[in-house]
């Protein structure tokens, strides 16, 4: 997955651009087909607000949080991220399922 990383209004460290990467590795698990990511990161006064965009093979999910801190507020936005791909892969299972289910009660 292609991982475009932006910063505003601070500098952006190694340490936390790996961070990212890992945490959004975990959504692989899901075998989704994610072709990239876009994350902005930002500092606005004293909140610090992550925001990322997965677009993949017919699903582009979006997530947005901020915190105190920016490390919280990545495994914040990575999470709801998480639950979005979750929701929408249980979705497809359960319609593909149904039709299946559908075609064997016909003659």
């Amino acid at each position: 997955m292609l991982v475009k990383t932006t910063a505003r209004h601070f500098e952006l460290t190694p340490e936390l651009k790996e961070h990212v990467e890992e945490r959004l590795s975990r959504l692989k698990k899901y075998g989704y087909p994610l072709l990239e990511a876009h994350v902005i990161l930002s500092v606005e006064k004293y909140r610090h607000i992550a925001e990322i965009t997965l677009h993949g093979d017919g699903l582009d999910v979006a997530g947005r949080d901020e915190s105190a801190d920016m490390y919280a507020a990545i495994d914040q936005v990575v999470e709801k991220l998480e639950s979005q791909v979750k929701r929408h892969k249980d979705k497809l299972l359960t319609k593909k399922s149904a039709s299946a289910g559908k075609r064997m009660l016909e003659p």
